[in-house]
């Protein structure tokens, strides 16, 4: 039996990352394969339940950086004795045959913070050094942005970059019990035939951009805001800012704030439009998410799953990402419910070409075509 081993330092928060392990365990497990999950944070339960084998590296109690290197280095001695056939990594260790991206720290800061990473970051340190080095055959990209900007900033070859967009889960995604989740969610936030226009996100209002959103909200004519309802999901910052602006903006009786809820799909289901208008998203599970759910979604030109808009829900990416150009874009939704609903049937189309099963495929395929698996 063939043995890989699958690194992410976080297994235990649902991250993009742990999410794409665990994808990544099950596809390997059911493909034969003994799979090895390793991690400093890990929820042996959910391994196993995907079909692999945890193993739990044990750090000391260090400053950020000098943790990340020490589980790096303990990482790697392990791998060197594991005698494994192929090794996945997710930015965390310095050797692999598969590096796995999951973000782009250093553009990341240019383009929220306007300024380059500080050079003792911590993760920016580890991904330097991995991606300057880099030991490995080939890095998976989960956008083409992601890929252009490893490939101008360290010079990494083509032919050692391929971008696999996430997978999302159909099971959880999907129109089965719509209505009911739809009805669920709008009573229990006292909604009733408002329109209600959502940014779901898990935090980071700075990166997403929500003052954006806020500014674009109360930029609607006042005859159109009467007939919405505004939504902001995510932990927001401590300072409140987000609440303050509504608040400045004579606008707190619109707005909705919410934390993130286990069972996300009954939130797509209850908004009616769909926005992320990120200074900059690696990729942005939660446009696949809420296209699947139908959703019509605008869209950053600097988010990563805007690569999978297509037809006429192009129209709804936003370049320039300015409050007048989101505006606009929503006025052209909110005033017609047949452009959100036509919207809304390409997308659901679109968004099943990347469920979880059909990602797995292509990441199969990719490892075949490189030689990496036979």
């Amino acid at each position: 039996m063939k043995r890989i081993a699958n690194v992410t330092r976080q297994l235990v928060k649902t991250t993009g990352a742990a999410r794409n392990t665990l994808e990544q365990t099950r596809l390997f497990h059911n493909l034969g394969w003994e799979v090895h999950v390793f991690g400093e944070f890990v929820n042996k339960n959910n391994i196993k339940e995907s079909g692999g084998i945890p193993h739990k590296i044990f750090t000391l109690p260090l400053s950020n950086y000098k943790r990340r290197l020490q589980f790096a280095k303990s990482t790697g001695k392990k791998l060197e004795k594991g005698n494994f056939d192929l090794i996945f990594g997710h930015g965390e260790i310095f050797d692999q045959d598969v590096l796995f991206l999951h973000n782009c720290v250093h553009l990341a800061n240019e383009l929220v913070k306007g300024r380059p990473l500080p050079e003792d970051h911590p993760v920016g340190q580890i991904h330097k050094k991995i991606l300057t080095e880099q030991k490995f055959k080939l890095v998976v990209c989960n956008s083409d942005l992601m890929k252009k900007d490893l490939a101008q900033r360290y010079s990494i070859p083509e032919s050692k970059l391929v971008t696999i967009h996430p997978g999302f889960s159909p099971e959880q995604f999907n129109l089965n019990k719509a209505e009911q989740l739809r009805d669920q969610f709008r009573s229990e936030q006292n909604l009733t035939d408002e329109v209600l226009i959502g940014l779901i996100t898990s935090g980071n209002f700075e990166k997403r951009n929500v003052d954006v959103f806020i500014q674009a909200c109360a930029h609607l004519p006042t005859d159109l805001k009467n007939k919405c309802k505004f939504l902001v999901v995510g932990k927001g910052p401590d300072n409140g800012w987000d609440r303050k602006l509504v608040n400045e903006l004579n606008e707190s009786d619109r707005f909705i704030f919410i934390e993130p809820i286990p069972q996300i799909e009954k939130i797509y289901h209850g908004v009616d439009i769909q926005v992320l208008p990120a200074k900059w998203e690696e990729f942005g599970r939660v446009v696949p998410e809420g296209m699947t759910c139908k959703n019509p979604v605008i869209v950053s030109h600097q988010v990563g799953s805007s690569d999978l808009l297509e037809g006429e829900s192009r129209d709804l990416i936003l370049n320039p990402v300015t409050a007048e150009s989101l505006t606009q874009k929503l006025l052209s939704l909110i005033e017609n419910e047949d452009l959100r609903h036509r919207i809304g049937e390409i997308n659901r189309t679109t968004a099943a070409k990347y469920s979880e099963e059909e990602q797995g495929k292509k990441l199969k395929a990719t490892l075949l075509e490189y030689g990496l698996i036979d």
